[in-house]
């Protein structure tokens, strides 16, 4: 027991599932804990899912509290969002899936659990263009990276970008007369 530290990666047989996650032998007779949220960056229901009994696996040692050890997998692993902010920047061109719709937007999904907003007033050019009565959870689309934040990491989407803007044909200045004419009249 004396011979592992908070860091070492070793290799461990699952022993036992359990609801919280699974026990793992490292060394001869010792065992730690692999708690289900340390076996992937991705969502793990159950730990039947992801383990069995057994099997062999590497696992990190990331904390040592008396006599009990705690194990990470996904500590081994790149984070889904690093992987993002290499493979994509600003400008690119993906597709997305609609995971929750809010009054000023809607969370997307671009790759498995990277998720980002498309603001309500990127969806459009058309002002009169909802996306609520048109997107149900679960749609999909491209979309344009617009802003990634590493600090925060967070990114912004436009589904309009990728769309013709109506507006770079209008050729008019301050102060110019234009004719026009009155579609709609509003009490303000």
């Amino acid at each position: 027991f004396a011979s592992f530290q908070v860091g070492d990666v070793v290799a461990g047989t699952v022993m036992r599932l359990v609801e919280f996650g699974a026990f793992v032998r490292i060394g001869n007779s010792t065992e730690g804990l692999l708690h289900i949220s340390e076996i992937s960056h991705y969502r793990v229901a159950k730990t039947e899912e992801a383990l069995q009994p057994g099997q062999e696996i590497q696992v990190k040692i990331i904390k040592i509290a008396g006599k009990k050890i705690s194990l990470s997998m996904k500590a081994l692993e790149e984070r889904p969002w690093d992987k993002f902010v290499r493979e994509h920047k600003v400008g690119d061109r993906m597709s997305c899936t609609v995971v929750k719709k809010m009054q000023f937007g809607m969370i997307v999904e671009l790759e498995k659990e990277v998720r980002g907003l498309l603001n309500r007033f990127d969806f459009s050019w058309n002002p009169q263009d909802n996306f609520a009565g048109t997107v149900q959870v679960g749609s999909q689309f491209d979309v344009q990276i617009t802003t990634i934040d590493t600090e925060k990491e967070q990114f912004t989407v436009s589904k309009k970008h990728l769309d013709y803007n109506p507006w770079s044909d209008v050729k008019v200045r301050v102060g110019e007369l234009v004719s026009a004419t009155v579609k709609t009249i509003q009490e303000k």
